[in-house]
């Protein structure tokens, strides 16, 4: 009885480099002989020859960025879909994960100083990679025509939400933990070098500073937190419909408690080799694919779900 399955990973060539992919189909070649893998590309995604093929055995779909299937192309689908920021505070919360308070920018929106606190954090409410990510004043919180941002402000034409601000220190710091399949890949602890100046609490003035930790002067290293790893671990495990997730977590300063802030589902963001991840690795002195075996951990955990989920 032939059992063979088929797995098929989705390779973007702007978002990752193929190597990482026939690496893992190595692995899974000697340890997996009954799977069998391909790569595909934009450039052969609709060959139809090469889906009659595939639907003659049960096949699972991995690709850790967004791309439509059609309805003849067999398999069960592990996709990165892209949603707003809004949305996934929400699912990170209904998985039971600790999220600061979020609500979109609308018109009649009124914040409560009492439950927010006296600062909040205003952003893009899709992918923004720090850009207009701003500490406000919770009572100067509101909501203003999208155009009537100057040009060159990146909030320009853009949906906002608002976010409860968590303080994570003197100086702003973040962790960033990539999960794939529910493993964590690697993960890094970024701080600014210049302390964060926070305006008087009972102070009028009108706040608009940047405050992501991600822009600016900063120090990136490897974060070997094991709290935050088991954290992160255990709510990629709770949303397993996101097969890559780049989650960032902050802790509170005074209390210690984490915070999920982002978990980027939009799927850009394999950084053990895009454009962005190589750049980084060379600027701090990272290497991203030794911290936890990497590709090891992923190629394990795609024989797991292809044996269990190919259809």
């Amino acid at each position: 009885m032939d059992r063979r399955l088929n797995l098929i990973i989705f390779h973007q060539p702007k978002a990752q480099k193929v190597s990482d992919f026939e690496t893992i189909r190595d692995i899974i070649a000697t340890q997996a002989p009954d799977i069998e893998v391909h790569i595909i590309t934009p450039q052969n995604l609709n060959s139809n020859l090469f889906w009659r093929h595939a639907a003659e055995h049960p096949t699972l779909i991995f690709s850790p960025t967004g791309v439509q299937f059609a309805d003849h192309m067999r398999g069960t689908k592990l996709i990165n879909q892209p949603t707003t920021k809004e949305r996934e505070a929400r699912m990170v919360h209904k998985a039971g994960y600790p999220v600061p308070q979020t609500a979109r920018l609308v018109p009649d929106l009124v914040l409560d100083e009492k439950r927010w606190g006296p600062f909040a954090v205003v952003k893009p409410n899709i992918g923004s990679n720090g850009r207009g990510v701003r500490l406000r004043r919770t009572r100067h919180v509101r909501w203003a025509d999208p155009m009537s941002w100057p040009e060159e402000d990146y909030r320009r034409g853009k949906q906002l939400i608002v976010q409860q601000y968590v303080h994570s220190g003197d100086n702003v710091n973040c962790y960033r933990v990539l999960a794939v399949l529910g493993e964590v890949i690697y993960s890094i602890h970024t701080s600014l070098r210049t302390p964060l100046v926070l305006p008087d609490p009972r102070g009028t003035d009108d706040v608009d500073q940047p405050i992501a930790a991600n822009t600016g002067d900063r120090e990136v290293k490897l974060n070997y937190d094991e709290e935050v790893l088991a954290f992160a671990q255990g709510l990629a495990r709770k949303l397993p419909m996101i097969p890559v997730m780049p989650i960032d977590v902050v802790r509170h300063r005074d209390s210690g408690q984490l915070f999920v802030m982002e978990i980027n589902s939009h799927g850009w963001s394999w950084h053990l080799s895009s454009p962005f991840g190589e750049k980084q690795q060379a600027t701090y002195g990272l290497d991203y694919y030794r911290q936890f075996n990497g590709l090891e951990k992923i190629a394990k955990a795609l024989i797991e779900k292809t044996r269990q989920l190919a259809s």
